[in-house]
């Protein structure tokens, strides 16, 4: 499992890390598109690397006894937001972008956050609760923005200049089905913006936007099996 890149129309398939072995998880690349973030486990816990566009040999961000992941770039590409265990609970933290100190940003929990286009606020989530928070970006108090928003969908969103953009399934007519909506953290407004036929996976990072905000891409189940094995005990 490596890091590829493609154009929109899946040609010049382009290969970003050479791990052979270790899978990288949550990447996300830099506002100037240069490099990529991501995390990954080769020592035994998830740490941070970052790798140049062209380039596959990654460099380690963190190097900790404790797990970090779901890092993402500021706005302006100078920091790093992450979520750690190393205090005990998972919570947010935020690094020079190049890797170095590290300063906790949250109290009471979060597992992934994203930093508004203002560069004033943080948005996050945290780990199996309801809900999409926000927190000034120098430090202060959370507030509650979308209380209903299911953890199940928890990195499946994405913050534009039109608004924050994201999935999440929601019971309809008695059946779980998947939507894709936006909230404008200005009024409050929620829009459905599709529904799509086929279903969005949990737990994991389906949807993100284009750097211009305009296009939105995501990831739907084409197929789904299961089968039905024997297994003969014996004399156990």
């Amino acid at each position: 499992m490596e890091l590829w890149s493609a154009d929109v129309d899946g040609s010049n398939l382009t290969r970003h890390t050479q791990l052979e072995g270790p899978r990288p998880t949550m990447p996300a690349w830099s506002p100037d598109g240069s490099e990529l973030v991501f995390s990954t486990d080769p020592f035994g816990q998830h740490d941070l690397f970052r790798v140049a566009q062209n380039g596959r040999r990654p460099t380690q961000l963190t190097s900790t006894p404790f797990a970090e992941t779901n890092a993402a770039f500021s706005r302006d590409g100078q920091r790093l937001y992450f979520a750690s265990d190393r205090s005990g609970q998972w919570q947010l933290w935020v690094m020079p972008a190049s890797g170095g100190e590290a300063s906790q940003l949250t109290e009471n929990g979060a597992f992934y956050g994203q930093e508004d286009f203002s560069g004033r606020y943080v948005y996050f989530v945290r780990l199996e609760e309801s809900g999409l928070w926000r927190m000034p970006a120098a430090g202060g108090p959370p507030e509650p923005v979308l209380l209903d928003y299911d953890f199940a969908d928890w990195a499946s969103w994405t913050i534009t200049a039109r608004g924050i953009y994201f999935s999440r399934h929601a019971f309809v007519d008695g059946y779980r089905r998947p939507s894709i909506e936006r909230f404008d953290p200005t009024d409050g407004t929620l829009t459905i913006i599709n529904r799509p036929d086929k279903q969005i996976p949990y737990l994991s990072r389906s949807l993100t936007a284009s750097a211009d905000g305009a296009r939105l891409i995501i990831s739907l189940i084409e197929r789904s099996d299961d089968e039905v094995l024997l297994v003969d005990l014996g004399g156990m």
